[in-house]
C-alpha cells in the first residue's frame, strides 16, 4: 500500500502544475461564455427598447427570462468542457509513455521497486481518477458559482434561477458528464473506468510486445466491437426491460474492468520490460 501511495502522490505532484493551469483555464473560459452571454442578452434588450419603445415586459414576453442553460449552451463553455476532456484523454497515454519512450530511465526505477509491479498500474489509473474527479468537482462549483455571477450581471426581473442540478441538463455534454439521475450516472461511470481500464490494457499491451501487442489491442477492440454490435443486430435487447439493460451494460462494463485488470496483472509482472 505505501509504494502505490507513494507512486500515487508522485504522479500527482508530476502533473499539478499543468493541471492547475488546466483548472484556470476551464474555470476563466467559463466565466467568459457567462458575461458574453449575459451581456449579448442585455444587447437585445437594450436594441428592443430602441428600436420599439417597448418596456421589459414586452421584451420578456417575446424573448422570456434568461436562464443559465443558455450560458452552458454558448460555445466557448463547451469548448472549456471539451478541452478538459481531451486534454485527460491525451494524458491517459502521456502518463504511461514518458517513462518509456526516449532516454527517461523512471520506467527502469519502477519496475526495481520492491513490491508488485501493478502498484505501478494502479498509481497511474489512480492518478487519471483523481484527475477526473477534479475536474468534475470544479464544473459543479461552477456551474453554482456561473448562476450566482448571472444574477448579478442581470436584473432580477430578466433572470430564471434553475436549481439546476437534480434535473435534467439541456446541454447534451453537460447532461453526459453530470448526469441528473444516480442511475444514469453509475452507468455512465462505470462504462467509462471500464473504458479507461481497457485503454490503460492497451498500453501495456504495446509496452510488452511493440506492434505486436498494438495488434493484439486492436484485435481486443474488434472482438468486443463485434460482439457489442451482434448483441444490438440480434434484437434481443429487445425483449427485455430498461432497467434489465442497465443492469446487463453495469454487468458487461464490470467485467470488461476485471478482465483487464487481471490480463495487465500477469503482463506487468511478467511480460513488460523497459
Amino acid at each position: 500500500m505505501k509504494k502505490f501511495t507513494d507512486l500515487l502522490l508522485f504522479e500527482i505532484n508530476r502533473i499539478k502544475k499543468a493541471y492547475l493551469m488546466l483548472i484556470g483555464l476551464i474555470v476563466s473560459l467559463q466565466i467568459v461564455a457567462n458575461i458574453w452571454a449575459s451581456n449579448n442578452f442585455m444587447r437585445m434588450y437594450k436594441n428592443h427598447v430602441k428600436e420599439t419603445r417597448g418596456s421589459m415586459n414586452d421584451f420578456l414576453e417575446n424573448w422570456g427570462k434568461f436562464d443559465f442553460f443558455q450560458v452552458q449552451n454558448h460555445f466557448i463553455f463547451e469548448l472549456s468542457i471539451m478541452l478538459g476532456i481531451f486534454a485527460l484523454v491525451l494524458y491517459v497515454f502521456v502518463i504511461w509513455y514518458r517513462d518509456w519512450i526516449g532516454k527517461n530511465n523512471l520506467s527502469y526505477r519502477f519496475l526495481t521497486l520492491p513490491g508488485s509491479r501493478m502498484n505501478i498500474f494502479y498509481a497511474k489509473l489512480g492518478c487519471i481518477l483523481f484527475l477526473i474527479g477534479g475536474l468534475l468537482a470544479t464544473q459543479i462549483v461552477m456551474l453554482y458559482l456561473g448562476e450566482m455571477l448571472t444574477g448579478i450581471l442581470l436584473p432580477d426581473e430578466m433572470f430564471e434561477t434553475l436549481r439546476f442540478l437534480g434535473q435534467p441538463a439541456k446541454n447534451e455534454v453537460i447532461s453526459f458528464i453530470l448526469p441528473s439521475r444516480i442511475l444514469d450516472f453509475v452507468l455512465h461511470y462505470t462504462v467509462g473506468i471500464a473504458i479507461l481500464v481497457a485503454v490503460n490494457l492497451m498500453i501495456v499491451l504495446r509496452l510488452s510486445f511493440k506492434w505486436k501487442g498494438f495488434a493484439m489491442g486492436i484485435a481486443v477492440i474488434g472482438i468486443l466491437l463485434a460482439l457489442f454490435i451482434a448483441v444490438l443486430l440480434s434484437g434481443w435487447l429487445d425483449y427485455i426491460f430498461p432497467i434489465e439493460q442497465l443492469a446487463l451494460t453495469i454487468l458487461f462494463s464490470v467485467l470488461v474492468t476485471v478482465g483487464s485488470l487481471l490480463a495487465s496483472h500477469y503482463l506487468m509482472n511478467n511480460k513488460i520490460s523497459v
